[in-house]
This record gives structure tokens, sequence and C-alpha cells, in this order.
């Protein structure tokens, strides 16, 4: 990389990572003068010449635009006044170019030109373009006011068309801002499902047609069977059984058993401790029977026998807890209170699940979260709520079925339009309302044409 020192001597080959003082040093031990102020607010043993002239260079950088800008809005005026001036064809065009150089400020470290160099190519091209089509008008018209014209014309063309398209971007922006507030929940819903590998109706044009190609109800069943897997996957972790253990009735009893140490501490205390436990372990039976036999019956004299058991349940654990204050263990309450948790945890993933083939059922999940919404947390929340807001993508294997293909299709295209429609990247993103109102604002604005525009008596937009 190459240095330039303020009094414009170059140095050359200078290997990345240098520091300035390593580079005075050695600049120093040629016989060369090193000026003070370049190495004030250098560090001995750190910040790389590279490194340091990046930061500025980034600063520069921002300093020629900003200064360009404004050198642009004096340089137009000045401009206009000069091709009405008598003088020699073009005086008006030298005139502009001549202030807005002086105005605008050159950076002096290579960093500085390299970036600006990189930011301003458009505006000189646009620039290059605002000269040729002034000179074109002059020639043609003779006249160098209507060149000159021409020429700030071009320049400000992207700010006329950026000013009238703003208004209309940010409507859309704000209706989208709107529609994102609205739908705060369902968004959250779909952020926390992705999060746990569950998927939903593809977005965008390539999912959608996708999605078509394949057949919506082909999707529907391919996206059940993938749910079906990762909500099983969920509800493993929450009832507290292993990654691969399968959902059996005798599974999620040990898996209780573990979770009772707790309660097995408080029973151990008093006879009426353990008479109380006793009875906690029937009523949780008991309403865990009712509450599968009105899954399958839907009988709401079963609802009510198991609500009845839960009552019990309740009264009891209030008693236990008592007991628990008097304990010489101080966390015993608060681990009572985590055990209550993961076993109720257990339990309605117990609930959910079919004795008989072990399938886990999201909806009876999604049923009893919308019963009770407060009652759930962590991944069993993300089931209840996906299942509410997509209940057609899960539902158990056993009532989708294999996915079948649409009459009149070809199998295998049929078959991998579908599956290609639930790939990750075509899945539906939450918008960013801020990251769309800054693209708007850069979208429909440049620096160097707004810097024209004050003189033809325009303004850029209010904020």
């Amino acid at each position: 990389m190459n240095v330039e020192l303020p009094d414009g001597t170059i140095i050359e080959d200078i290997p990345e990572g240098t520091t300035r003082a390593q580079l005075a040093a050695k600049l120093k031990a040629n016989g060369m003068h090193v000026p003070d102020e370049w190495m004030q607010g250098a560090q001995p043993e750190s910040g790389g010449v590279g490194g340091d002239t990046g930061k500025l260079g980034l600063g520069e950088a921002a300093l020629s635009i900003g200064s360009g800008t404004l050198g642009s809005a004096v340089g137009g005026i000045a401009g206009l006044i000069g091709a009405a001036l008598p003088g020699e064809p073009g005086q008006g065009a030298r005139v502009a170019q001549r202030v807005q150089q002086a105005m605008t400020y050159e950076p002096r470290t290579e960093s500085g030109r390299n970036v600006t160099q990189a930011v301003s190519y458009p505006f000189v091209k646009l620039g290059e373009l605002a000269d040729y089509a002034g000179g074109k008008v002059s020639e043609g018209t003779g006249s160098p006011l209507l060149g000159t014209a021409a020429n700030v014309a071009v320049n400000m063309a992207p700010a006329l068309i950026g000013g009238a398209a703003r208004p209309y971007v940010n409507k859309g922006v704000a209706a989208s801002a709107a529609e994102l507030k609205r739908n705060a929940i369902k968004n959250d819903t779909i952020q926390r499902a992705q999060a746990e590998g569950l998927v939903t109706y593809p977005d965008g044009l390539v999912g959608q047609g996708l999605m078509k190609a394949g057949g919506i109800r082909n999707v529907e069943q391919k996206a059940s069977i993938q749910n079906a897997e990762k909500a099983a996957d969920i509800g493993r972790r929450e009832a507290g059984l292993g990654p691969d253990q399968p959902m059996s009735t005798a599974n999620f009893a040990k898996a209780r058993e573990d979770m009772s140490g707790p309660y097995k501490e408080v029973a151990a205390m008093s006879p009426n401790a353990a008479a109380a436990l006793e009875t906690l372990r029937q009523a949780r039976y008991d309403a865990q029977k009712w509450h599968r036999f009105y899954r399958r019956s839907e009988d709401p004299r079963a609802e009510k026998r198991a609500d009845r058991f839960d009552a019990i349940a309740t009264q009891q654990e209030r008693l236990i807890d008592s007991i628990a204050q008097g304990s010489k263990n101080p966390n015993l309450l608060q681990q009572l209170r985590e055990a209550r948790t993961n076993i109720a945890k257990n339990m309605d993933v117990e609930r959910a699940t079919n004795a008989a083939t072990g399938e886990f059922d999201p909806q009876v999940i999604g049923r009893m979260y919308e019963a009770n919404p407060n009652r759930f947390s962590g991944g069993l929340e993300t089931i209840g709520r996906f299942a509410n807001t997509n209940p057609k993508m899960t539902q158990p294997p056993i009532r989708t079925g294999t996915p079948k293909d649409p009459s009149g299709g070809i199998p295998m295209a049929r078959g991998a339009a579908s599956s290609m429609s639930l790939w990750k990247m075509l899945q539906p993103g939450v918008p960013h309302p801020g990251l769309g109102i800054r693209i708007a604002d850069v979208a429909t604005r440049n620096p160097y044409a707004l810097g024209v525009a004050p003189a033809l008596g325009l303004r850029p937009p209010e904020e």
C-alpha cells in the first residue's frame, strides 16, 4: 500500500498492518524527516497505517460527499448566473464546475480516495451525461443558458423522480408497518415455529407457484407429516423423554417419577404430607383418564369429571406447598413449583399422544392452549399457537394419509414441486419496517441531485 505524508511525499509499498510508529522509525532510520503532526494520535503499538487511514478514509469520503452536495447547490446557482452573463459559450457550465470543485473536499489518503471514488461513481457518470446533454442543447439552440439548464435538469432527474416516488414509497412502508403491528402475534408465532423447524405455506411467487404445481392438498399433507415429527420431538423434550424414546404410557409415568423428587421429600416430613401426596397422585391419574376419554368421545360429562379431579389435585398441591414451607430446605418450595410445571407438561403431552400408536397430535395441544393459554409456556406454547394458526398443516399422520398426485399430473414432477415448496428459503419471513424505511429513503434520494435542486427553488421532501 502507499502512504501520503502531509507535505505531499508518497511512500510506496508499505506492508499491510504497519503501524505509524513502525513507519516513522523506518523513515527516520533512512534519514527522512517525519512531520510531528503526522504522528499525532498514533498509538505506539497499534493503529496500523492501513487501519488508521481506513477509518480516516470513511470520514474523508463522508466529508467529500457532504461538501460536494453543498458545492453542487452553490455551483448550480453560480452556473445559471454565469450562463446569463456575457462571455464565451459554455461559460455557465465551467463556472458551475469550478465552484463545485472549489467547495468539494478532496480526500488526502488513498483509502479516502478509494471509498469516495466507489461511492461517487454513479454520480460521476450522471455528471458526464449531464455535461453531454448540456453541450448538445447549447449547440443545438445556440443558448448557453438553456445548455446549463439542461445540465442541471439531468443532475436533478433522480431527485425529481425520487421526490415524486417517495410519497408512494412511504405510503407503502407505512401500510406495511401498520400491517406488521396488526399481525404482531401471528408473526411471533411464525418466528417461534420456524425456530423449532415447523413449516407452513410457502411465501413469494416461486413458493406459491411450486405449491400450486404440486397441489395444495399434497403440500398440506407433506407439511403435516414433517410437522408431526418436529412437534413430537418438542413433545418428548417438554415431557422429559429422551430424543428417540417412544411416547408410551410407561415412559411418561417413568419420567414423572423422576421429576417427583421434591414431592417425595415433602411426603417424608409427616404422615399428613404422605397422605396428601397419595391423594394428589390418584387425582392426577383419574383426571388424566377422564381427559383421555373426553378426547375420544367428546362427552361433556367426561370433561366435567376430569375437571373435578383436576380441582382435587390443585387442592392437594396447595396443602403440600404449605407443608413444604416448614421444611429446613429453603429451596424446597421453589423446587416443588418447578417439578409441578414439568409434571404438568408431561401430562399434557401424554394427553395429546395416542396411547395405542404413540403418535403425538399437535391439534390437541392447540385446543388445550385455546382453552387456557396462560398455563402454557416454552415448546408447548409454540405448538399450541402454531396448531391453531395452521390446522391443515398440523394434522397427525393417522389422519393425513399418504400424499397423492393430483389427476392429470406427472407424479414425479408433482411430488418434487410439493416438496420444494416447503424448503426453508421459501418459508414466509417477518418484514422489518425499519429496514424498509431506510431502503426507501436511499432509493428516493440522490445527494448530488438534491444538492442542485435549490438552484431551481426545489427542496427535499419534508421528513
